[in-house]
């Protein structure tokens, strides 16, 4: 990336505020390696309101940050001595626009540019359109990806082309509705349409990150759902080289980093592992096209069950009970498909195979 992260873990996705003490701040948290900026238009658009709503999934929102490339570009001037990279994220339809503003981004501070990636262009005029900016800026560039587009494969080979230095996604995905008590969209968008981040894209961003590292040898930004040390680690082995956290910064405050931080240290003790990125790409190996058929039952570890009946209510295949004294056991006979449920909504982790 030709830029060092101070933290090489969490990078701190989303809006930029206006006080550019509050930037130092979030900086300086243990954790914070860098800031990625809302991204930056050529023009101001009107943004209709509200913006945003809590989901069940996440967070619902569209793009309630409009704000021109000369907003940004003062903006940057006042944050340029902020202890840690600042990306700038920026959008222009026309090729021109967008080597434009990604020249006066970095003239004003920018360590880094991400555009995102939209299947409005082809393969190819992506990849040209990607080339023509990384050769007007000294700068770091990268595509910010997601699984809407048509062949992400494709896509990413066209980025990898075009010579630029990272891949970073997901994008959010919709769209998506939300209603009021009333039946009203709660959104002020054309038809209450807006578009999800957080927990509910964990798993998708997980499968795409992986697909992204398997197709080319660029670092990738991930992210998508994060809120843990172990989604974390699974986006490293998955092939992530630095994680972001948008969607969980914005619903459980800035004090996000450091509790992931400190668990992130804790799991990696517990897994005899020094620095986070030994397990960059751990995971690549295991995932190929292969099957398994072996039906392993689970066998369940009595110590450990509390006896929440968690696992019983979700066998589908009536293979489990609660006995007199409610720890959880395994029947016998050909009751169990091997589905394996009952291991992930234990959550004591009494199940194992």
């Amino acid at each position: 990336l030709n830029m060092t992260f101070k933290t090489p873990v969490i990078v701190s996705s989303g809006p930029l505020t206006r006080d550019s003490d509050a930037i130092n701040e979030i900086a300086a948290m243990p954790g914070v390696g860098g800031i990625v900026t809302k991204t930056a238009y050529y023009k101001d658009s009107d943004t209709p309101r509200p913006t945003m709503a809590k989901g069940k999934g996440g967070l619902i929102n569209f793009d309630w940050s409009g704000s021109s490339i000369e907003k940004w570009e003062n903006y940057f001037k006042e944050i340029a001595h902020c202890s840690q990279p600042l990306i700038a994220s920026l959008y222009d339809k026309d090729n021109s626009r967008l080597y434009e503003m990604g020249k006066r981004l970095e003239d004003a501070g920018a360590n880094a540019l991400e555009v995102p990636i939209k299947p409005e262009y082809t393969p190819n005029e992506t990849r040209d359109r990607m080339s023509g900016l990384k050769k007007t800026v000294q700068i770091p560039v990268m595509g910010k990806i997601g699984p809407s587009l048509p062949d992400l494969e494709a896509y990413c080979q066209s980025l990898n082309e075009a010579g630029i230095d990272a891949i970073s996604g997901i994008n959010t995905i919709g769209p998506c509705l939300v209603l009021d008590n009333e039946g009203y969209p709660f959104l002020g968008n054309s038809y209450g349409h807006g578009y999800l981040s957080g927990p509910a894209l964990k798993e998708l961003s997980l499968a795409t990150v992986a697909r992204v590292a398997r197709t080319v040898d660029l670092p990738i930004i991930a992210g998508g759902g994060i809120s843990s040390a172990e989604d974390i680690i699974e986006f490293l082995r998955a092939g992530a080289t630095v994680v972001f956290i948008h969607t969980a910064a914005i619903l459980k405050g800035f004090t996000i980093f450091e509790k992931l931080v400190e668990e992130l240290q804790n799991k990696m003790e517990a897994l005899n592992i020094s620095n986070p990125q030994h397990l960059v790409g751990t995971a690549k190996a295991n995932l190929n096209e292969s099957r398994r058929w072996e039906i392993k039952k689970p066998v369940i570890d009595k110590s450990k069950c509390n006896g929440c009946g968690l696992c019983v209510q979700s066998c589908i295949y009536n293979s489990l009970y609660l006995d007199k004294q409610k720890i959880a056991n395994c029947k016998s006979g050909d009751y169990c498909f091997g589905c394996g449920l009952c291991l992930t909504v234990c959550p004591v982790e009494a199940i194992s195979v």
